[in-house]
């Protein structure tokens, strides 16, 4: 019987507030967030995670992640807790998957402004299996929870330089350069959690951001910008 592989993409959300606001040892990072995986079950043997800095300065920093299938009624796990606080939330226990840990060791030291760990050791035993539940349209639905295991933060550095209005497509910056915060299909937010859109471009100098269309929401002056999706997960499967 022939492998096949197969990797599925999950980018949690996070608002404004919580982006600025370091997190703690224990801290609710990611609510539940759903992904799909082809129906008849798949094996995940590996995670990679793409960590956007702290300040535009690379972060290392361990966390839980946590995996659970729907409910009996199809729908998400209840709540982890609140985001930024400890893990309080109950009646989700007979839903969990399985679990791991991304340590400060599988985070590789090399770039400057952002930082990627990849682990392996959930393939160490049998992996963690998603088999297959109530497929709909050829999928079943899972999903991730996150814990902090250290003090992450999300902030940027960089700030609306004037009022920004809703409808503009493009606008200036100031304080950190835009380009080693963010890039091209990132969607941002400010930190009063506004919505700003999603990024076209972003000038050579990191002074000026293009939008794929016009800014949702007004930003004032100083606003700090940020990405609603700090942490890309890369979940890594053989079926």
């Amino acid at each position: 019987m022939n492998s096949k592989y197969f990797n599925i993409t999950v980018k949690p959300d996070v608002t404004g507030q919580n982006a600025v606001t370091a997190f703690a040892d224990d801290d609710v990072m990611f609510d539940w967030t759903s992904f799909q995986v082809p129906k008849g079950g798949a094996r995940l043997i590996a995670v990679t995670a793409l960590v956007k800095g702290a300040d535009i300065t690379r972060q290392e920093q361990p966390m839980d992640l946590y995996f659970a299938k729907a409910t009996s009624a199809g729908n998400a796990p209840t709540t982890l807790g609140t985001v930024n606080a400890t893990a309080a939330g109950i009646g989700y226990f007979n839903d969990l998957l399985g679990c791991l840990n991304i340590p400060v060791t599988d985070y590789r030291d090399g770039l400057d402004n952002a930082s990627v760990a990849h682990t392996n050791t959930v393939a160490t035993g049998a992996g963690i299996v998603m088999d297959d539940v109530t497929p709909s349209d050829g999928y079943n639905t899972y999903y991730l929870g996150v814990i902090a295991k250290g003090a992450f933060d999300f902030g940027t550095g960089v700030l609306a330089n004037d009022a920004v209005s809703a409808s503009d497509l493009s606008f200036n910056v100031d304080g950190s350069h835009a380009g080693k915060a963010f890039a091209i299909g990132d969607v941002l937010v400010d930190n009063g959690n506004a919505a700003i859109g999603t990024i076209k471009s972003i000038a050579t100098n990191g002074l000026s951001i293009t939008l794929e269309s016009g800014c949702a929401e007004a930003v004032a002056d100083n606003d700090e910008i940020v990405p609603k999706n700090p942490i890309t997960f890369i979940l890594h499967f053989e079926k």
